[in-house]
């Protein structure tokens, strides 16, 4: 378990420099989203592997990870859509880091108000991009109910513990804060 833990985490980081190399070439677009994809993967692998590991569970720590690999996509979306210019009122521009932000954010979100759009070239990216929002974004929730289930059960145990007539040790939490 150990090994598999570790081999993911060595994927993980490959996969980053991977993405953050392929930047700077013109086969960079049809590859970073398989690499996106394949660390969203790794999330969800490790994700079994910490529970079963541990005895006391950390979702603060996998709910960040989750939260830093959405902050991370949409910053490399942003970058590819400012390499590959988009569609402002009509004309193809080259955007700044903000707008391309701005536009990735509201492609991640689905939101999509159509004031930015992206050209001819690059539109597949677009719903690559909103797929893999629909993915993590069900992921991060997952955790958040995990997390919150966890801390309910804690709650249940304390207040039977705070009921019983014998109060010889405390109950133990399965949840790490």
């Amino acid at each position: 378990m150990v090994v598999s833990m570790s081999m993911n985490l060595m994927f993980y980081y490959i996969s980053v420099l991977s993405i953050i190399g392929l930047l700077f070439t013109d086969i960079g677009i049809y590859i970073i989203p398989i690499l996106l994809f394949f660390m969203l993967y790794l999330i969800i692998s490790i994700v079994p592997l910490i529970l079963s590991w541990h005895g006391k569970v950390s979702y603060r720590d996998l709910i960040i990870k989750n939260i830093i690999y959405i902050l991370f996509t949409v910053l490399i979306y942003s970058i590819l859509y400012m390499q590959n210019g988009l569609i402002v009122n009509g004309t193809l521009l080259d955007v700044d880091l903000m707008t391309a932000l701005y536009f990735s954010g509201t492609t991640w979100t689905t939101v999509g108000y159509g004031d930015i759009s992206a050209p001819k070239n690059i539109r597949l990216l677009t719903s690559i991009e909103a797929i893999n929002s629909y993915f993590s974004m069900a992921i991060f929730m997952s955790l958040i109910v995990l997390w919150l289930n966890d801390a309910r059960e804690s709650s249940q145990q304390y207040m039977e513990w705070l009921r019983s007539p014998k109060k010889d040790k405390a109950p133990e939490s399965n949840e790490k804060v």
